[in-house]
């Protein structure tokens, strides 16, 4: 069986935490300041949606 985990305690830390996110997913798209999302579905990627850019001379193809 897979290692799992769950929630122990619902606090009000929790709670004010937890809302905060979701008053986070509710927020307008704004380019500027852009929203990433994570998805817990345990699905592995193996493919490029595109074609990747081949990396030029100097660069680590790393990108933070």
């Amino acid at each position: 069986m897979p290692e799992q985990w769950c929630i122990n305690e619902v606090n009000a830390e929790f709670v004010c935490q937890m809302e905060d996110v979701l008053d986070l997913y509710e927020e307008p798209p704004d380019e500027k300041y852009p929203s990433v999302c994570l998805d817990e579905k345990p699905y592995q990627l193996l493919e490029d949606t595109r074609e990747p850019l081949p990396i030029r001379p100097g660069e680590s193809g790393i990108h933070v």
